[in-house]
């Protein structure tokens, strides 16, 4: 997991300015040999000169492009151009959010962000391939962001597409991925009350509040209570167990099917390009429903967490 800090002067964006340099400096030195060329060789001077005006031309126009297509001869091409024009996003559209990534499941994210100073309004859960989180370790993670960072949303990632990037699943609650977890799944509900109960006698019930250390021993707890007292096979094939090493445990794996029919509506799917927010598109944010809106580029990668409340108080203060 990696942290990060609070957002100021713009969340830069992906930019060309090295493939602009590239072509101007080739289109450049074509131009200069073809004049150099000139007076011997007239017909590899001009096709010097055209083709330079070709790439210094396309250094111009390259920030613009986002891709060419046509037909010549009955053959198709494209051209796809995947960088977006230098550009940065406004430090007012997203508000002073302060995020966390969590790019991998298990007790060491866990244990690292416990060991994170401070507060996260929001947390970036990716779930790669869908064998990184377990709903188990999910529901325990998102009560403890909820408890101790103050996470307000958390932001769902996975891979997807045929070139498998990481991408935009959607956005939720930690309270609502709690309750759609506790109707769903009831055993991890029990599971995490039973685990907290045992903290509390343990503690001679003095603890009352969560801190860094009663949060590691509620994943242990809680985990353990899940896990099958019998033997693995008695629940092999059963769905909604999982062969972890040499236990079963009563969970499943997380990917972006599970959640969103799990969570249903409490997964927010809306989403704006920064492309929208650049060129200030009449309600590309304030007109979409709820706090948090996700930033995307044009190939649904996630950016940034607009606040849009936040949005919504500088236009009333203007």
């Amino acid at each position: 997991m990696s942290g990060g800090g609070p957002v100021s002067g713009g969340v830069p964006v992906a930019s060309m300015p090295v493939e602009r340099l590239l072509l101007g400096s080739v289109g450049l030195a074509l131009f200069v040999l073809g004049v150099w060329a000139h007076r011997d060789r007239g017909a590899l001077s001009v096709t010097l000169v055209v083709a330079a005006a070709v790439l210094l031309l396309l250094a111009v126009l390259l920030p613009r492009l986002q891709g060419l297509a046509g037909s010549v001869a009955g053959i198709d091409f494209q051209l796809s151009l995947a960088s977006l024009p230098d550009a940065a996003v406004p430090a007012e559209a997203i508000g002073e959010l302060r995020g966390r990534v969590v790019p991998e499941s298990g007790s060491h994210a866990f244990d690292v962000m416990l060991r994170e100073p401070g507060a996260a309004t929001y947390a970036v859960v990716n779930l790669e391939d869908g064998r990184q989180w377990l709903t188990s370790r999910l529901l325990v993670f998102a009560v403890v962001l909820e408890e101790l960072k103050h996470t307000e949303c958390l932001v769902f990632t996975g891979w997807s597409g045929n070139d498998g990037a990481d991408r935009l699943v959607g956005i939720t609650s930690p309270a609502d991925l709690r309750r759609a977890f506790t109707w769903e799944y009831p055993w991890l509900e029990s599971g995490l009350a039973k685990a907290w109960e045992e903290i509390r006698s343990q503690d001679g019930y003095g603890t009352r509040a969560l801190d860094a250390s009663a949060a590691n021993r509620l994943m242990q707890g809680t985990v353990r209570q899940l896990v099958a007292p019998t033997e693995a096979a008695v629940h092999a094939g059963h769905p909604d167990w999982t062969q972890i090493g040499q236990h079963t445990e009563h969970a499943q794996w997380v990917d972006a099917r599970l959640l969103g029919s799990t969570l249903r509506g409490s997964l927010g799917h809306h989403r704006v390009t920064v492309r929208a927010v650049e060129e200030a598109e009449p309600n590309a944010v304030l007109g979409i429903p709820g706090r948090f809106v996700p930033l995307v580029d044009h190939g649904n990668r996630f950016l940034a967490l607009v606040d849009r409340h936040a949005m919504l108080e500088d236009r009333a203060a203007r």
